[in-house]
């Protein structure tokens, strides 16, 4: 038995079992070469009487992340645009066919990603084993083209017509349990034992009649590899006209110009978001100084621009910050799922697309509860927690910036900007909601044993170490994976810090992970409940919100109103967590405009309030941060390339609104200040 054939490794796993190792780590990519080289191998092990399965695996990241299109010149060799006529056999098909041919069983172990070509190594195989990990695509209309390796064929007959066609007419993947579901793998296991799980399903299987299996697997596979030259003979001629036309040099482009990722892009827009948000927190932070009572923008915008006013402001910041703790409820179960297997029991519902699991939405209710009675234990029973929690997420965030630093790839950085001022906008929106939490400061200012004016330094103290905390992870993340990798993982991060630490990497990400997410839970329902307790004080929401705990003095019926809102998350699916942000940022950005505008009229009309904290160019700074906000909610406006989406984002942005007019109109308020 032949160990090598070119960058494919062979060895004997006794038990009449042999492994076929792909070496081109870490993503394997495959050329005309590779695939002669593994049917040359198969062709030989088909007449060894020790070989009676065969377990295909990859030594790296991905199973086979497709042809390599990010060569100097866009091409692989032997890739769709080898052959010289429409009427000629591609070579690399002619090779890939011959791999349906041959007589012995084969098992596929797919980690990380199997793209485009890839796909159709791993659907030749007899059984597939797959992961978390595992990422499906035939992304070839993303590359402007159509699919090939037979899998116009080999996909159909394994998951079914319709749900192939979604695949290739969407260039859509799936991960693992998808594809487990679907029908395009067999066994789904842990993360690191997928190679040994085929290496099991291959000795049960060889353990049989070798004359058996192969007349077995002749029968089963009847005209199969007929089907596919068919199959390929039609792909190579769609793929010849296809690959000399604008569209597929636009699709090479945008791979060989690695976009998928744009963190620099990202980085820049978190940047300019940093610097909108420096401007507008200068404000709180003088009014912070000046007022420091509970309920922050409430406080400010009463006493500058009268209650309705200032209703619209306060419901306006805590739609924000219910859309944070209702985005935590959400994020618990999607983190834990990649600790704990097997959060998808008993499907309730689909939503968007997205699965939703009674286990799963038990795991989100669980923590709002949990979340809701610590924070009507009180503030300080909270901190204990949050100490312990923030010097977590320090630990393992310091460790993967030095460790991106030191092993990235600068590379991966390319390029340094995407779909130029829409691209940077896309980000942009997101800022509001990842920044929002500087302005919860004000909101617990009674609870807060500072100095006036120490209040407004803390607060801008947590909006530069905001800027420079994103800006550093997302550069890591930039640094550590290439395109390939993002586009096969949910939890970049968590993936860019196993690169770094290994699995261990992985879990201690994950863990700043649920870390990060107690810290911002908490913040938030400290800061919403605040201000819904201020907004029913001032007699502008019904008085039982205004109601205080017998034993810890805080605002219970608020806290409860904010628990029990943010259960409602879960339900809906991961698919929630972006229509939170996007309608949440919108909210904040009205509610910053609301402060800026109360910030110029107090400068104007009370210029002897003592300010502690006083900014200066007051005039200037007011006027900037008004203008900032303005120019933020328009990019959630209709027109605008991050507009709201209808109905999902809307939905919850106009429900928001009308909950609160209800219960505007519910309060007992002095008609006269309206």
């Amino acid at each position: 038995m032949r160990e090598k054939y070119g960058d494919i490794n062979v060895k004997g796993l006794g038990n009449f079992v042999v492994q076929c190792e792909i070496d081109r780590p870490p993503n394997n990519f495959f050329d005309l070469s590779l695939i002669r080289d593994m049917a040359d191998c198969f062709d030989d092990l088909d007449e060894d009487s020790n070989c009676r399965a065969i377990v295909l695996c990859s030594n790296g990241k991905h199973f086979c992340a497709g042809a390599n299109f990010s060569t100097p010149d866009n091409t692989a060799e032997g890739d769709v645009m080898a052959a010289e006529s429409a009427d000629q056999r591609n070579p690399i098909y002619q090779e890939a066919v011959r791999l349906f041919g041959n007589k012995k069983p084969v098992i596929a172990a797919l980690q990380g990603a199997a793209v485009g070509g890839g796909l159709g190594v791993a659907m030749m195989a007899d059984f597939r084993v797959v992961c978390e990990s595992t990422r499906l695509t035939a992304n070839f209309v993303k590359l402007g083209f159509t699919p090939g390796f037979g899998l116009t064929h080999t996909l159909p007959r394994a998951i079914g017509t319709q749900k192939s066609h979604l695949m290739f007419y969407t260039g859509r993947r799936i991960d693992g349990k998808t594809a487990l579901e679907w029908g395009a793998a067999d066994i789904f296991t842990e993360i690191g034992k997928v190679r040994d799980r085929a290496i099991e399903l291959a000795a049960e299987i060889a353990v049989n009649a070798p004359l058996a299996l192969i007349s077995l697997r002749e029968q089963l596979r009847s005209n199969l590899q007929e089907a596919v030259q068919n199959a390929t003979d039609i792909e190579g001629r769609e793929q010849f006209w296809l690959t000399r036309t604008e569209d597929h040099q636009e699709g090479l482009k945008s791979v060989s110009e690695r976009r998928v990722g744009n963190f620099n892009g990202a980085v820049l827009a978190f940047l300019v978001g940093g610097l909108i948000m420096l401007v507008i927190g200068l404000t709180y932070a003088e009014l912070a100084s000046a007022l420091p009572f509970a309920g922050g923008e409430h406080v400010y915008s009463q006493r500058a621009l009268g209650s309705l006013a200032s209703f619209i402001c306060t419901w306006s910041i805590i739609l924000g910050y219910v859309s944070v703790v209702t985005f935590e409820a959400v994020a618990l179960p999607t983190v834990l799922g990649s600790f704990i297997p097997g959060l998808d029991k008993v499907y309730l519902w689909t939503v968007a697309g997205w699965d939703v699991y009674l286990t799963w939405v038990l795991v989100g209710v669980a923590g709002s509860l949990g979340m809701t009675i610590l924070n009507i234990r009180g503030v300080r029973a909270a901190s204990f927690v949050q100490i312990a929690v923030v010097g977590i997420i320090l630990c393992v965030g310091l460790a993967f910036v030095l460790g991106s630093v030191s092993l990235g790839d600068a590379d991966n950085l390319i390029p340094f900007f995407e779909d130029g001022f829409s691209g940077i906008t896309l980000v942009l929106v997101m800022v509001p909601f990842m920044f929002v939490g500087f302005d919860t400061i004000p909101q617990a200012a009674e609870e807060i044993d500072l100095p006036f004016r120490d209040i407004g330094s803390v607060l801008m103290l947590s909006v530069f170490m905001a800027v420079a905390w994103y800006s550093l992870i997302i550069l890591g993340v930039g640094l550590m994976l290439n395109p390939e990798d993002y586009d096969s993982t949910d939890l970049a991060a968590a993936e860019a810090n196993s690169i770094i630490f290994g699995e261990f990497g992985r879990l201690a990400m994950l863990a700043a992970g649920l870390a990060g997410i107690m810290t911002s839970w908490n913040a938030f329902i400290v800061g919403g409940s605040r201000a819904i307790y201020a907004l029913a004080r001032a007699r502008l929401l019904p008085a039982v919100f205004g109601e205080l705990h017998p034993l810890y003095r805080t605002p219970k019926n608020a806290i409860l109103l904010i628990g029990l809102l943010s259960m409602l998350g879960p339900l809906f699916g991961r698919p929630v967590l972006v229509w939170l942000v996007d309608a949440g940022g919108f909210g904040i950005v009205i509610s910053y405009a609301m402060v800026a505008l109360s910030f110029l009229v107090l400068r104007k009309r009370e210029p002897d309030l003592p300010r502690p904290f006083r900014v200066r160019f007051g005039k200037l700074i007011g006027s900037a941060a008004l203008l900032l906000s303005i120019g933020l909610a328009i990019l959630y406006l209709p027109g605008s390339p991050s507009a709201l989406l209808w109905p999902n984002e809307w939905a919850i942005f106009i429900g928001w609104c009308a909950f609160g007019a209800a219960m505007y109109f519910m309060a007992p308020k002095n008609k006269a200040d309206c």
